[in-house]
């Protein structure tokens, strides 16, 4: 919620993607917005348009209370054009913007950049759920790989208080059809395989390995199977360069739980000690100032007992055959 309002009110006709995220800037910048939809429900594409199984119609409703609890107005069952003409509603609104598509492109230079990527992301949604169809891959694929979009823009807001994403390149990888959500875990074919492995390993194909944020690691070997499925082979290298492999958790978790797992099925190649990964997905955040960690977890006090002693907690690359 803005901390003050502009003055201005402003009408915005279509509450699909593009016009809710239109609806969702102008608010930010403390504008009123009243947006109207000829459904009975808002979210154009993102309801009527994309199937339940690809994105649960909760999902969309959870997202509509929120922009509601921020200021929005929603006015549907009003057709612009035959319920109300534009010449009535621009006598009521400061600014009347007809395409939210247009507004996008006007406004371009005057969004930050993980606000402009966010609404491209969205636009590109059916483009992107049509290349998978057309590629014969899985609608819960493409369900359990987009839902990284949320995520990320999830904890985007977290950290800004800002609808965003700064995952971008990540993010497009995900629409060039590289990266694919299989079970609990991503994978993503590898360019080559590092030096020095053992001879054995290298005759198999690699696969780099994700874990998205809350993946629940007791279900990482179905997860090794599926991808083994996905991309037709009998058996794959996995390669996973994360803070999840840091020699250092050993010390900071305790034994028996699914990091620690995880970690024991791969054998490191190398310790990246210049890697801070560690601290941002702890504390959602990479500050010089170590006092200033939270200790609201176990991990944490022991993440940040660790940095203040002066040791650092690398993330590591590891490799094993499946």
């Amino acid at each position: 919620v803005p901390a003050r309002r502009s003055g201005k009110t402003i009408a915005v006709v279509g509450s699909g993607p593009a016009g809710l995220t239109v609806a969702t800037l102008l608010n930010q910048r403390g504008h009123a917005v009243t947006v109207y939809e000829r459904d009975s429900r808002p979210g154009g594409l993102l309801v009527y348009g994309i199937p339940n199984m690809k994105l649960p119609k909760e999902v969309v409703a959870r997202r509509i209370s929120l922009l509601k609890e921020e200021g929005i107005e929603f006015c549907c069952g009003v057709n612009v054009g035959i319920d109300v003409t534009a010449d009535e509603l621009a006598a009521q609104y400061s600014l009347l913007r007809r395409s939210a598509d247009a507004f996008i492109a006007d406004n371009d230079a005057q969004k930050q950049p993980a606000q402009r990527y966010l609404a491209l992301f969205y636009g590109f949604l059916p483009r992107a759920l049509a290349a998978y169809t057309q590629s014969g891959i899985s609608e819960q694929v493409f369900e359990d790989t987009f839902r990284d979009l949320a995520r990320w823009e999830e904890k985007h807001f977290l950290c800004t208080g800002v609808h965003g994403v700064s995952e971008q390149e990540w993010l497009a990888g995900h629409y060039r059809m590289e990266v694919f959500a299989l079970g609990e875990l991503q994978f993503q074919p590898a360019m080559g395989a590092p030096h020095g492995l053992p001879p054995e390993w290298r005759r198999l194909v690699a696969l780099n390995v994700h874990i998205p944020r809350g993946a629940d690691l007791a279900q990482k070997d179905a997860a090794y199977r599926a991808a083994l499925a996905f991309f037709h082979l009998p058996h794959a290298l996995f390669l996973c360069h994360s803070w999840l492999l840091s020699p250092k958790l050993p010390a900071l978790l305790p034994r028996g739980g699914r990091i620690l797992d995880f970690q024991r099925d791969f054998s490191l190649l190398s310790v990246d000690y210049g890697d801070r990964q560690a601290e941002e997905r702890i504390f959602d955040a990479v500050l010089d100032d170590f006092s200033a960690y939270p200790e609201d977890t176990t991990l944490r006090r022991a993440a940040k007992a660790c940095l203040l002693r002066g040791e650092k907690i690398p993330a590591a690359l590891g490799a094993f055959a499946f």
